[in-house]
Parts: structure tokens; C-alpha cells; sequence
């Protein structure tokens, strides 16, 4: 880009490995083993990604063109990792059905569980070919730095934070419908009795259809799935910067687990992501922490 008498400006932009994941859908129909499976959520994740980026299938069956089976993708071994889910996903985004799984794990492991992460590990050969990796985890990505790096105002590396409670699309109780019609419909109703109960006007109803559920099991499984994505969000948004104490890539790096303590709100959350840009003025980091708490 350029502008009459200014400096010409070259942009460029690129994805990372999800890019992968989103460009796929679970290509198999309700009835399918492929689509509508209880097992552990990180088993059921790597599951989908064989059946849809690794595996030259689908609902047709083999010898596909253009093939499924995507060069140097491969997926780790199954860990038997996470609480055991149904979960039902025909002609879902990939990507977004492996964002689900992952709610649904947080919903499954309660206070006391561990929710199941996903991943993409990235290497390049000898001839400077990617090639990829899908895991699971049931902790974070890279080192656990919880109470050792801490961001906070005082220390410098906090260039901005905001803090909100949001009730504003709470849901309380929650009507699943599965499969048949009319009285013949299977129906699933779940609530949670301690959001409802904190005020006289909340209750708040929603419905949410899972008619890819091949299950009673399955249906009340959406059900609480709606249920948990209606909970009130406690969030805090940190903007990180380098300081003298709290330095990229020597005292946190994207995937590790690290302290908070900033508007009297103190925690330990993940970091998921990191922007760099560089100008004449030098490279600047545009990371945001969030962490991003169900209320209820």
C-alpha cells in the first residue's frame, strides 16, 4: 500500500495451524459412529480429527477426490484423557465441534475435574517441510508458571485491564428436544437451581434442539451444554507488556499457565495467544490474557 507522497507499506498476514482444523467438517451423517460417540473428550477429539484430516474417508466411504488424508498431519495416541461425554457433531465445523467437546469437558469435570485442552504441535524436517501434530491435554500447553510469573500494574506488566460481570444472556433452566415429533419428541429439561433461585424473575428458559443425538443420554447431554453456555461470564481482559521483571519468552511463553493480580482480582489463567508487530518504532507486543470465568 502506498499513499501520494508517503512510504510504500507491505502488509502480511498468515494463519496458524488451526486455519487446518477450521477448513474441515465432520463429513458423516447422525447415524454414524463418526458422528455421535461417548468416550473420554480428549479420545472423542482425536477421534474426529483422524476421521476428518488424517483418514481419506467419509460418509461414502474410501479413495476420495481430492483425498481427506492431509499430508504430514498426524495425531497422537489416545489418552483415555477427560471425563467421559456423549457427544453428537454431523456436519459440524471441525474446528468448532472440537471447541464444543472442550466446553462440554469443563462442564463434565465440575469444581473438582480437569478439563481437556487441544492443540497443534508444529516441526519442520530436514527439507524445511512443515509438518503437524494434533494433541490433547488435561493441564496447560507449556510450563506451569503460577506464582513465579505474576502480571500486575506494580511490576510494569500490565498495560491495561478491564473487569466485567456479564448476566446479560444468562439462561436457567434448559429444554433439550432429540429426536420423533410433537408428543413423540424426546425432551430433556435441566436447570440449575441456584441461578434461578437468586432472583424472583430469573427464571429464564431456552431451548436448544439435539436431534442428532441418538440418545436420552445424548440429548440431556446438549442440555446441559446450553445450560453451562448460559451462565453468567466473569471476565478480565489483560493486556501484557515487557518489563524488567516479566519478560516474553523468558519468563512466559504462549501456552503456559501464569499469576494475575490486577484490580483486586487474583488468579492463574493460560496464555492462548500473542501478537508482535514491528514498525520504526521497534516490535510491540499486543497480547491479551482472558480469563473468562462462568458464574453459577
Amino acid at each position: 500500500r502506498k499513499s501520494s507522497g508517503g512510504n510504500a507499506v507491505m502488509t502480511i498476514r498468515g494463519f496458524d495451524p488451526m486455519y487446518l482444523l477450521d477448513g474441515r467438517i465432520i463429513a458423516y451423517p447422525t447415524q454414524s459412529t463418526a458422528a455421535a460417540v461417548t468416550d473420554n473428550a480428549g479420545d472423542i477429539m482425536k477421534g474426529a480429527v483422524r476421521d476428518n484430516i488424517s483418514n481419506d474417508e467419509d460418509y461414502g466411504g474410501s479413495g476420495l477426490t481430492p483425498s481427506r488424508d492431509m499430508v504430514d498431519f498426524s495425531v497422537a495416541a489416545d489418552l483415555g484423557d477427560g471425563s467421559s461425554i456423549t457427544r453428537a457433531f454431523s456436519w459440524d465445523n471441525l474446528l468448532g465441534m472440537l471447541q464444543d467437546t472442550h466446553e462440554a469437558s469443563v462442564v463434565a469435570a465440575g469444581d473438582s475435574g480437569t478439563p481437556v485442552y487441544f492443540g497443534i504441535q508444529t516441526s519442520l524436517g530436514l527439507d524445511n517441510k512443515p509438518s503437524f501434530l494434533f494433541y490433547t491435554s488435561t493441564g496447560q500447553p507449556g510450563a506451569d508458571r503460577t506464582g513465579k510469573t505474576v502480571l500486575s500494574f506494580e511490576n510494569g506488566s500490565v498495560a491495561d485491564a478491564e473487569y466485567v460481570q456479564d448476566y446479560s444472556q444468562e439462561v436457567t433452566v434448559v429444554y433439550a428436544g432429540g429426536q420423533g415429533t410433537e408428543d413423540n419428541r424426546t425432551i430433556s429439561k435441566q436447570s440449575s437451581s441456584t441461578r434461578y433461585n437468586a432472583s424472583r424473575y430469573n427464571v429464564r428458559e431456552a431451548f436448544a434442539w439435539a436431534t442428532m443425538a441418538e440418545t436420552a443420554a445424548g440429548v440431556t447431554g446438549e442440555a446441559y451444554k446450553r445450560l453451562n453456555e448460559g451462565r453468567g461470564r466473569e471476565m478480565l481482559q489483560i493486556t501484557i507488556q515487557d518489563s524488567e521483571l516479566v519478560r516474553y519468552q523468558l519468563d512466559w511463553n504462549v501456552g503456559d499457565k501464569i499469576s494475575y493480580d490486577v484490580l483486586d482480582v487474583q488468579g492463574d489463567e493460560i496464555v492462548r495467544s500473542v501478537g508482535v508487530s514491528v514498525s520504526s518504532d521497534g516490535e510491540r507486543l499486543t497480547t491479551r490474557l482472558e480469563q473468562g470465568a462462568l458464574i453459577g
